[in-house]
């Protein structure tokens, strides 16, 4: 974050840390960025949008690529009702309540840029079923979103960035895709 904030001084920016696998139970967690990264508990999606609202919010990135301690391969019928749910939770219903929550602020300040940062493991991989399938909605939903925003004439670009490999990079943009 220094270097960044080094190269563009005038710029603010703000991370938000929230875990998406409490969606509904009102566990989120709020990081201060630049300065103070001291972690405070908050409560909802409501409070996010607030204390995002104090700033010219026009990009929001959403990367959901939490790392667990270990890889989870079984198979759906191995898999427990909580993992299935959270796997939901964070790579579907998490970002499209974060979406509704906070696209008034992105249009009122537009142009604005939302970009969400997954893998390609939307393109089906056996024993992941519950994540394939909720990054396929998650991918689908930008899609979607990006085409409401021409329609509905707003200013907001939504974007969908699947990332592969260490060397690879796989973009899907509105209703189209570009490998570079």
């Amino acid at each position: 974050m220094v270097p960044i904030h080094e190269e563009f001084p005038v710029r603010n920016f703000k991370i938000l840390v929230a875990d998406p696998t409490v969606l509904g139970s009102k566990d989120f967690w709020y990081r201060k960025s630049y300065g103070d990264w001291k972690l405070e508990r908050k409560r909802d999606l409501e409070v996010i949008k607030n204390e995002l609202s104090k700033f010219n919010l026009t990009v929001l990135v959403n990367c959901a690529e939490g790392k667990s301690k270990k890889t989870n391969l079984e198979s759906i019928i191995e898999e427990t009702e909580n993992t299935i749910l959270k796997n939901i939770n964070v790579d579907a219903l998490y970002p499209i309540q974060l979406f509704r929550t906070l696209l008034p602020t992105l249009i009122d300040n537009g142009p604005s840029l939302l970009m969400n940062i997954t893998s390609l493991s939307d393109k089906g991989i056996p024993p992941k079923i519950a994540t394939s399938a909720s990054r396929t909605f998650l991918s689908r939903m930008t899609e979607s979103l990006a085409l409401e925003m021409k329609l509905e004439g707003y200013d907001v670009e939504a974007l969908c960035v699947e990332t592969y490999g260490s060397n690879g990079q796989h973009s899907c943009q509105s209703n189209h895709c570009e490998s570079r």
